[in-house]
């Protein structure tokens, strides 16, 4: 006999939802996923839904590069936002007994989708904004919110993504810095499903 179990939140009995920092399945697309390392510089963790910024990697002294993709940090502002960081297909993110979220650390790879790949991707929304952007155009200013780390609908530099669906009963993540950093799935939150 075998004992068994399963992280806390892993399963569900409603199947309706998304889980945030995922891409959705499309065989047209699926080849525009792209992995990179994570910067040494970058002192806190990535993980899937988070804004980044891709950085050209410069030749080793023997005029040769690590050939394991671009620098990958953080975006700090919409005019630096190059792509998304995504869980789909990622396999080096870090769990620990603080967190069952995978993390990407400085020096790991980290997979990701670049801006005006097509791509249908799920972020997080400030469920507040849920009502504001419900009944509103596909093409409505929605603005990533650095601070808590979700869309919005006020802010500084729109996204200009098409808005392809809101659902309030997803899988989000809830993050903090910590010590320790934690990062855990929650039930129940609202997400946005933009194509990039």
């Amino acid at each position: 006999m075998y004992e068994t179990t399963v992280s806390q939140s892993s399963f569900l009995l409603e199947s309706d939802g998304f889980v945030v920092g995922t891409v959705l399945d499309d065989p047209g697309l699926r080849y525009q996923l792209e992995g990179g390392v994570v910067a040494s510089g970058q002192s806190t963790p990535l993980y899937g839904g988070l804004p980044i910024t891709a950085t050209v990697v410069a030749p080793n002294s023997q005029g040769a590069s690590s050939g394991l993709g671009e620098t990958i940090t953080a975006a700090t502002a919409e005019a630096n936002v190059d792509g998304w960081c995504v869980f789909s297909q990622a396999a080096a993110g870090v769990i620990s007994g603080f967190s069952n979220v995978p993390l990407y650390y400085a020096s790991q790879s980290v997979n990701y989708v670049r801006v005006g790949s097509g791509l249908r991707i799920v972020l997080p929304v400030n469920p507040t904004a849920v009502n504001t952007i419900a009944g509103g155009g596909a093409n409505q200013a929605i603005y990533w919110d650095y601070t808590n780390k979700r869309v919005d609908v006020t802010g500084t530099g729109a996204l200009g993504y098409q808005i392809v669906a809101l659902n309030t009963n997803s899988k989000t993540v809830t993050y903090a810095a910590g010590p320790p950093i934690t990062a855990n799935w929650a039930g129940g939150g609202s997400v946005i499903v933009v194509r990039v």
